[in-house]
């Protein structure tokens, strides 16, 4: 599970990780998005979710058959599956944890990417806003303090019950050519296979 701030810049080290490793990869924003821009009931009722609580994060109960099919599709195709965005909401780390046996993993691990807000914030005013209409970055940023971080400590807590979970945490203040280092480290403190060509 890839976890962290917005704009910390774990979409470009997980790429990297699917760049040379043989790896499954599930997003759960890029599922968000897609069902919004087709105009689906699922998007629909996260734009009606978002409208009604302000919230930028997409309902559990929404989301989680999307994200079932979708983790079932590429558990097929490859032995370790990245997901990436799920987990961040208080109801999320149960159908984290319960996955595992769901989809035949022997383990859960959650990448958990640092940066500080100055950082994250500098980095956002850097991009262009999203074609979907994204959320201000100060507003994501206090959802993953207010909601996201409590949600990663309930995981650590199921580690430490002795769930299969184990937690690595990358520092992502370090210059933008390490992300490149930190995606061959995932890659083998996970034994993950070499890309197919």
């Amino acid at each position: 599970m890839g976890f962290g701030p917005p704009f910390v810049g774990k979409d470009t080290r997980l790429d990297i990780v699917r760049s040379i490793a043989d790896v499954g990869y599930v997003s759960c924003g890029d599922i968000c998005r897609d069902e919004i821009k087709r105009d689906t009931k699922i998007g629909r009722a996260i734009l009606a979710h978002k409208k009604s609580s302000g919230s930028t994060l997409a309902p559990t109960d929404i989301i989680l058959p999307r994200i079932y099919q979708e983790v079932g599709v590429q558990r097929k195709l490859h032995r370790s599956v990245i997901l990436n965005g799920f987990g961040r909401q208080e109801d999320q780390p149960d159908p984290a944890v319960e996955m595992i046996a769901k989809f035949g993993f022997t383990s859960l691990a959650a990448l958990w990417f640092k940066a500080d807000r100055e950082l994250c914030l500098h980095r956002a005013s850097k991009r262009p806003p999203r074609s979907h209409g994204e959320d201000d970055p100060e507003k994501r940023f206090d959802e993953y303090v207010n909601i996201s971080v409590p949600a990663m400590y309930k995981l650590l807590d199921f580690a430490s019950q002795g769930f299969p979970i184990q937690v690595h945490y990358y520092d992502c203040h370090v210059e933008k050519k390490m992300a490149r280092v930190q995606a061959r480290q995932i890659k083998a403190a996970f034994c993950l296979p070499n890309k197919k060509k």
